[in-house]
């Protein structure tokens, strides 16, 4: 499955519905990165994309991918095998010169060398 398939076939909403959040009649919902007394990630279904307001986040601004990677505290590779487990193409794992490609294109994706995960 190719990155784009999978980020077309998988919805921020799902990836909100999979981590068990939900967004109000706003589209807002307290991030999960930081203490929130009320509602400052922004969900944008029709693109697919989250940001987080408050001065207190350095989560920043992504896409469904990108937040399966924040909440797994896990490398792209892992967050992508992850969401095309989530489309159910399980036994599809995205290809490798695509996942080079989206490293290079987003570098400011953070590091997560700095979590401790066994293997």
């Amino acid at each position: 499955m190719e990155i784009q398939d999978i980020k077309t076939h998988l919805s921020i909403t799902d990836v909100l519905t999979h981590y068990g959040l939900r967004s109000d009649h706003n589209n807002r919902i307290k991030c999960p990165w930081h203490d929130d007394k009320t509602p400052s990630l922004q969900i944008y279904p029709s693109t697919n994309t989250w940001t987080c307001f408050s001065s207190k986040c350095k989560a920043g601004s992504g896409d469904a991918t990108d937040m399966i990677m924040k909440m797994e505290r896990c490398t792209k590779h892992e967050a992508l095998i992850k969401a095309t487990e989530m489309t159910g193409g399980a036994s599809s794992k995205p290809k490798e010169e695509e996942i080079t490609r989206s490293a290079v294109t987003h570098p400011e994706v953070p590091s997560c060398s700095n979590t401790t995960r066994d293997h």
